[in-house]
């Protein structure tokens, strides 16, 4: 049988165990708590690193994003002096392009010139005086100017009465026709079987003048000639003439 001492000395013995075990579990959890609050630190400092990286790559992506802003600025203003340069270059082009045109307009125009400088045509003749009137005539008669004075190119005939023109070009032409005493003066100039101008005079002994320019082609050809039937021509042949001459 267990007496009072024993009892006692159990208890004390089961306390000393809870009392042991209680050490050991608060131990435990203390090394338990040291190892989390470890863990907590290297987190915490894992988390720093991380906020600290994120931080450092933020501002590298501002710094980024505004190296890309400057490049695009660059970019735009390197595009706009390159279209301004292209639009320059094209006004030099188009200035250029003018002045070789102007350059060809001149060259002709000297050409032409020149040309013309060599194209010297002119001529004046009168009639001869005659014993009489002549006409009226049948048919158109072609008035020979058969007294030349004036003959630069030798392009008119004074046996035909006919002016060929030697060049293509813009002549100018003057008549004067002083009719007979008894019928009205009529004359015509043609050109190439064509007339082309007639004054007309219904008074006898009077002048009809021609003043005339025309533009004609090589190797066309120039008379004066008087109307069938209607016309006759004075015999002061001195004061009817034909003349004519190369303008350009």
């Amino acid at each position: 049988m267990f007496c009072g001492c024993h009892v006692v000395f159990f208890l004390l013995a089961l306390l000393y165990i809870d009392v042991q075990s209680d050490e050991e579990i608060l131990a435990n959890l203390q090394n338990t708590m040291l190892v989390l609050q470890h863990r907590v630190s290297k987190t915490e400092a894992s988390l720093e690193e991380a906020q600290s990286q994120l931080t450092r790559a933020s501002v590298k992506q501002e710094e980024t994003e505004e190296q890309v802003n400057q490049v695009k600025t660059q970019l735009a203003e390197s595009d706009q002096k390159r279209k301004q340069t292209a639009n320059e270059l094209q006004d030099v082009k188009n200035q250029m392009k003018l002045a070789e045109m102007k350059n060809v307009v001149v060259a002709k125009n000297i050409s032409k010139l020149i040309e013309n400088a060599s194209k010297k045509v002119a001529f004046f003749a009168r009639m001869k005086n005659k014993p009489a009137d002549k006409g009226p005539f049948s048919d158109w008669y072609t008035i020979k100017f058969d007294h030349v004075l004036t003959n630069v190119g030798l392009a008119y005939d004074g046996n035909t009465g006919i002016f060929n023109a030697p060049y293509s070009g813009v002549y100018s032409f003057h008549v004067d026709v002083y009719g007979g005493a008894k019928t009205e003066n009529r004359p015509y100039l043609f050109i190439n079987g064509k007339a082309v101008a007639y004054p007309f005079s219904l008074a006898p002994n009077s002048i009809a003048s021609i003043s005339t320019v025309y533009n004609l082609s090589k190797n066309d050809k120039v008379w004066v000639a008087l109307h069938p039937n209607l016309a006759s021509l004075s015999k002061w042949g001195g004061h009817s003439s034909f003349g004519g001459l190369y303008e350009y």
